[in-house]
């Protein structure tokens, strides 16, 4: 294990089993919607944001907005128990949030040797900045290799675009497969991409295998949900830890995103490459 990876010392036995369990054991998927509400709207997913990117990384706004544990709990009930997922940085940006499926992995960078270490969230633990959705109908179509980062964008788009929905509007988005390769960081102070002479975060580098990527999809909103050279905010939880994605080189997996409501409840109009939609059981 690299250096940067997990911190093994000061990490207990559970938090690694945890993190395995999410990358090959987990079996989330696609369901049945209920039927959408007068507005077109599901009655059941929710959105939730806490700080917007500009204010935060830049104007230094990184103060605690929402408690991570009592957050989640409260997306999974009213979103009637269907996993949570969410992308964002604690408090004071001294690390990176990552929601997988309800479970909270907080990663925050240890000396020495500027290890990263990836523990469950607990108690207490707060976001400066965070975006989560909880009751999703995931639609899922499988996706061969993708080369870098702005591919991965790219194959999202196209299947949105072909589901019909609203790019302006932030769409969950949950990647699981294999990487080829994995760059990703973990802030300590300061995000690398606003403000690259701030303090030096942790780095994933060139990590490979199972991966959970997950986040949100949204066009013209630099600044608020994404960087300014992206549509996309992404996170990435790998067997070295968990962060904010840079850049990916994937082999194969399942692509989920949001279906779109009056296309829940039939057949959705996300069809993979490599055989079509492959529901599979919450």
């Amino acid at each position: 294990m690299r250096a940067i990876a997990f911190n093994c010392s000061l990490m207990p036995r559970f938090v690694l089993l945890l993190v395995s369990a999410v990358l090959v054991g987990a079996t989330l998927g696609c369901v049945v919607s209920r039927r959408p509400s007068a507005s077109g709207q599901h009655p059941s997913i929710r959105i939730q944001t806490f700080g917007e990117m500009r204010r935060v990384l830049r104007l230094g706004e990184t103060e605690a907005k929402v408690e991570l544990v009592e957050l989640v709990e409260e997306l999974s009930e009213r979103g009637g128990g269907r996993a949570v997922i969410g992308v964002g940085a604690l408090e004071d940006l001294r690390g990176e949030v990552t929601i997988v499926g309800g479970r909270i992995f907080v990663s925050e960078v240890h000396p020495p040797g500027r290890t990263i270490e990836t523990r469950p969230a607990v108690a207490g633990d707060q976001a400066a900045m965070l975006i989560a959705a909880g009751g999703v109908d995931w639609t899922c179509c499988e996706v061969g290799s993708i080369d870098s980062y702005a591919e991965l964008e790219d194959r999202i788009r196209e299947e949105l675009v072909r589901e019909g929905a609203d790019l302006s509007k932030p769409v969950p988005v949950w990647f699981r497969g294999t990487a080829e390769s994995v760059q990703a960081h973990v802030t300590d102070g300061a995000c690398p991409i606003a403000e690259p002479e701030g303090a030096p975060p942790g780095r994933i580098e060139d990590a490979s295998g199972e991966v959970d990527i997950v986040g949100f999809y949204v066009e013209g909103s630099a600044g608020v949900f994404t960087h300014h050279d992206r549509r996309s905010h992404l996170h990435v939880v790998t067997t070295e830890g968990a962060g904010h994605l840079e850049e990916v080189r994937l082999e194969r997996g399942e692509l989920r995103l949001h279906a779109r409501p009056d296309r829940a409840r039939g057949e959705s109009a996300l069809k993979s490459r490599t055989g079509g939609q492959r529901p599979i059981a919450n």
